[in-house]
């Protein structure tokens, strides 16, 4: 065979392999995926009181609330955005806890979940209870939507109750099971800008999207049991995880789609992070139940993307 033939068809087989594997990147998303600029940390704070923080959530005016489980001395404490501590106040009479959810509305009233007491409280920004409802099975988290409703999540119940702001059902979201759309161990959960439901389901390692109307639009599975979930400005999911195998907590960051883009943590480690809540300027506040305190990020959302390789996503999941 003429060596020129042999030549050209060599380069029509490297070609058209190279085409099969960009075929299979391009198809698992993970070709040059546009991928924003690590979140930069920007330090941790706590307060003499603090102890095994669980819920956290910020107030329209930028303050942070965290729901401190001190066995019988549970409380909430309010910090400055900065870190400072403004105040703590004690919770109602017959609060049974664990605060592991704490939600603000609009207004700065603040919600907390009692688990063990199977209800939903809603207190002013000073503590003064306005009122609260139940009877929920093991209630672990909540969210406040847009138009104010209460989104509870059931951990014994293994579902979604959707509440307006004093307390009356709505919806149920989400059911027991392991198929589309179901939970068999969720943890914690979010919204996103738009109103979709992100609930982080521990057991199948999975992050389930329900739409606005309640109805389940998506998943994608995790490389370890998720905590956690919430939404950044930027539009990308953030993830969460307690710890693996004695490895500190991390952060996993998402497209709006569920490929993974990177994950990051803080150089001091985060054992036990347990609770994500980010604000609509990119602020990240964390909660780290083993470290008694709150860990802070700062996305960076006014640069552009940087392009990463099948590589990388391939690695960041080992």
């Amino acid at each position: 065979m003429p060596r020129q033939i042999r030549t050209k068809r060599r380069h029509l087989h490297h070609a058209h392999r190279f085409a099969q594997i960009l075929a299979i990147l391009i198809t698992t998303g993970a070709a040059r995926l546009a991928v924003a600029a690590a979140p930069v940390y920007e330090g941790s704070f706590t307060s003499a009181g603090l102890c095994s923080p669980r819920g956290v959530d910020f107030s329209p005016s930028g303050d942070v609330f965290v729901g401190s489980d001190c066995h019988l001395q549970m409380h909430m404490e309010h910090f400055t955005s900065a870190g400072e501590l403004v105040g703590t106040w004690a919770f109602p009479a017959g609060y049974f806890g664990s605060p592991n959810g704490v939600a603000l509305d609009g207004s700065g009233n603040v919600y907390v979940t009692d688990y063990e007491g199977g209800r939903i409280l809603k207190l002013t920004s000073s503590g003064a209870l306005i009122t609260s409802w139940g009877s929920l099975s093991g209630p672990v988290d909540l969210a406040v939507d847009g138009s104010g409703n209460i989104f509870v999540l059931e951990l014994a119940g293994k579902r979604v109750q959707k509440y307006t702001a004093n307390g009356s059902p709505l919806a149920m979201i989400g059911s027991a099971g392991t198929g589309p759309g179901q939970f068999q161990s969720p943890h914690g959960m979010g919204l996103d800008a738009g109103g979709r439901l992100y609930v982080a389901d521990w057991s199948r390692k999975r992050i389930l999207r329900f739409l606005a109307d309640g109805s389940f639009d998506m998943e994608f599975a995790t490389p370890v049991q998720p905590e956690d979930v919430a939404v950044g400005p930027d539009g990308n999911i953030y993830v969460i995880r307690f710890y693996t195998n004695g490895e500190y907590g991390q952060v996993y960051q998402y497209s709006p789609s569920g490929v993974l883009l990177q994950r990051f943590g803080a150089p001091t480690g985060m054992d036990g992070a347990f609770r994500i809540a980010i604000t609509p300027s990119g602020t990240i506040f964390i909660t780290v139940q083993l470290e008694d305190r709150v860990t802070k990020f700062q996305l960076d959302i006014s640069t552009s993307a940087v392009s990463t390789t099948f590589g990388r996503i391939k690695a960041l999941y080992r």
